[in-house]
This record gives C-alpha cells, sequence and structure tokens, in this order.
C-alpha cells in the first residue's frame, strides 16, 4: 500500500480484489497517504507564506493556494500514469 500512489497502483481496488476487510483498509490506508499529504500541504503552506506580503493572509488565497496544490499534484500523477 506505501507504494500504490507512487507507482500508479489502484490499492483500494487491489486491496478489495484480495479480499481485504473495510476497517483494516482504513487503518492502513491513512499511514500509506501521510507522505503525499504531508509535502502538498507543505508546499501548500510555504507559498503562502511567500505570498502573505501581497495576499494579507486572506482565507480565500489560502484556501485557493490548497486547492491549487492538490490540482497540481494529481494533474502530475494522472499525466504521468495516466487515467
Amino acid at each position: 500500500m506505501a507504494l500504490g500512489p507512487v507507482r500508479g497502483t489502484p490499492y483500494a481496488v487491489e486491496w478489495g480484489a484480495r479480499g481485504g476487510s473495510v476497517p483494516a483498509f482504513l487503518l492502513v490506508s491513512v499511514p500509506a497517504r501521510w507522505l503525499r499529504f504531508v509535502l502538498t500541504t507543505g508546499a501548500a503552506a510555504g507559498a503562502m507564506r511567500v505570498l502573505a506580503p501581497w495576499t494579507g493572509r486572506s482565507a480565500r488565497v489560502e484556501l485557493t493556494l490548497v486547492a491549487l496544490a492538490w490540482a497540481g499534484v494529481y494533474a502530475v500523477y494522472f499525466a504521468h500514469f495516466g487515467w
């Protein structure tokens, strides 16, 4: 599961195909994704810090930056692995 997101493997589907339970999946899915979440959130936070003098730390701007960070992550992911 830890390598699924970086290899393009739909690990939720694979988990179900191998007979894994839903509670066990939920228990291991969060740790499997933590690095991606931490890195993306950190990048968005860094961008917010850099842009704060021009944006005034507006909640709307910060939400937009987080959304753009996630959109960028998935754009790169799907460009690399396809649908």
